[in-house]
């Protein structure tokens, strides 16, 4: 197998994206997004599509095994607006954040901390 990658490869190709992350044991490749509350079966052509797009990028994946294709929900609220709320006097939420979770952990955890804690909520402008 030819050497991982050492950096994450983004890239568009035929007007879809495509990213390459480097593991430990080989890569990830993704990733397809499709708006729908259907089971998390993936479906071969945007499988096909997408491994076709990331060999364009990096030809030398296709000496690759293919160990996995996985699929997943990222929860997202109507207006795309992530709740965090407290629900009652010991329930709290902090979802519906989609694929922008990671980019939104910061502002959640200070805005669940304080919910937790009874403390004034900060205003985000």
């Amino acid at each position: 197998m030819p050497a991982t990658p050492t950096v994450t490869v983004r890239a568009r190709v035929h007007g879809r994206s495509v990213y390459v992350v480097p593991r430990a044991d080989g890569v990830v490749v993704g990733a397809t997004q499709y708006e729908n509350d259907r089971d998390l079966s993936p479906r071969i052509g945007p499988v096909v599509d997408l491994l076709d797009d990331a060999f364009t990028v990096l030809p030398f994946l296709r000496e690759y095994d293919l160990v996995s294709v996985d699929a997943g929900h990222r929860p997202t609220t109507p207006g795309n607006v992530p709740v965090i709320a407290r629900l009652g006097e010991r329930r709290f939420a902090a979802t519906g954040h989609g694929r922008n979770g990671i980019l939104l952990s910061p502002v959640t955890g200070v805005r669940a901390a304080d919910m937790v804690l009874n403390e004034e909520v900060h205003a985000w402008s």
